[in-house]
């Protein structure tokens, strides 16, 4: 499944909210960071936020922390997207 077909041509940023997740697939990691990288391509973001410490130990294990955008609450990552549409040159 390609990913790009469900994205609009639009966004430049999305936010998943990852608290009621108990795991995620191969495939669902694979579909993460295709959508991160189209999100990349526009200068955006995919943020997740509310990890459960399951997958948040397999994302540091797989260094997969080091590419997503990642916050611990859905405030800290609405708060990091409000500075980012204000400016749009910002990159960390």
């Amino acid at each position: 499944m390609k990913l790009n077909r469900k994205l609009p041509e639009g966004p430049r940023y999305a936010l998943i909210d990852t608290k009621n997740t108990n795991g995620i697939s191969s495939e669902g990691y694979g579909l993460l960071l295709e959508a991160n990288r189209a999100l990349r391509a526009r200068n955006g973001y995919l943020v997740l936020h509310s990890f459960n410490k399951t997958i948040e130990n397999k994302l540091r294990i797989t260094k997969l922390n080091t590419i997503f955008t990642i916050f611990n609450t859905r405030e800290e990552a609405l708060e990091f997207l409000a500075e980012e549409s204000e400016n749009p040159f910002a990159r960390f």
